[in-house]
């Protein structure tokens, strides 16, 4: 499938870097780009929630999260 992605420079010039150095030029962009995100998305990685604790961890409690003075 074709698509258009507009990249950050640096991040572009690193992508460059990497398919020069894994398959020895830069008209292999689409390589390094599928393969870097096939193994960043295959990773199973439990989201982070809103207030930095992982989801599914246990032993967890929002007891004593409120500011001094606020009525409990």
């Amino acid at each position: 499938m074709r698509t258009t992605v507009i990249l950050d420079d640096l991040i572009y010039q690193k992508l460059v870097n990497k398919a020069v150095s894994d398959y020895g030029n830069a008209k292999s962009l689409s390589k390094a780009l599928n393969a870097i995100l096939s193994r960043a998305l295959a990773r199973e990685e439990v989201p982070q929630s809103m207030f930095g604790a992982w989801k599914g961890e246990k032993g967890l409690s929002t007891k004593g999260l409120r500011e001094e003075g606020e009525p409990h």
